[in-house]
């Protein structure tokens, strides 16, 4: 919001000037609905409870979002594989999902195999099939150090996008540039 560069924010070397942006940003940041959990080892269960208790008092849910799925605290009961216990959390996230009617997001990493391709692809979800089997969408977003054509927006990282499985809208390919230093998407 500020341009200001992520940097000089996280090492705190900004201005006077800065530090009224800054403050003029956090303040229209604090008026937004936006309710972050930040806790460790959530678990679903946690996640559904805050949920709903958001709806509750808030209203109507925007999305949930999840960073990210496998370091969530997921049990894994005796005789069960971790895939098979991920593959729950999937199914209880699309419940959720569809009982708070909002979106429900996820991030996953990738498994080690995906290195070796060009693009990712379904195959290359980590520990769990599941995950592409209850997802309405999958969309993949890596960077491609090849890729260095970002127009007007030099000094950006190309990302490239692939909507993998997209439930009632298909599949696609989007490159975005990453200015890193303001965070900063932009559709290429």
């Amino acid at each position: 919001m500020t341009g200001i560069s992520a940097n000089k924010i996280r090492r705190k070397t900004f201005s006077d000037r800065d530090l009224e942006d800054i403050t003029e940003a956090y303040d229209q940041l604090a008026k937004l609905p936006i309710h972050i959990a930040d806790s460790k080892k959530v678990t679903i269960e946690e996640v559904r409870a805050i949920a709903r208790q958001t709806k509750r008092r808030r209203g109507r849910i925007g999305a949930i979002f999840v960073d990210y799925l496998t370091i969530m605290d997921i049990p894994q009961p005796a005789g069960m594989t971790r895939a098979q216990a991920i593959g729950e959390v999937t199914k209880k996230a699309k419940q959720i999902a569809m009982e708070i009617d909002c979106p429900f997001i996820m991030l996953a990493q990738l498994n080690r195999e995906s290195k070796k391709s060009l693009k990712p692809g379904l195959e290359h979800l980590k520990e769990s099939g599941d995950i592409e089997q209850d997802a309405d969408i999958v969309e993949f977003l890596w960077e491609d150090p090849d890729d260095i054509d970002v127009g007007k927006h030099f000094g950006a990282k190309v990302i490239q996008s692939i909507i993998a499985k997209g439930r009632d809208i298909g599949v696609n390919e989007f490159r975005y540039a990453f200015k890193g230093w303001t965070q900063e998407f932009i559709e290429l």
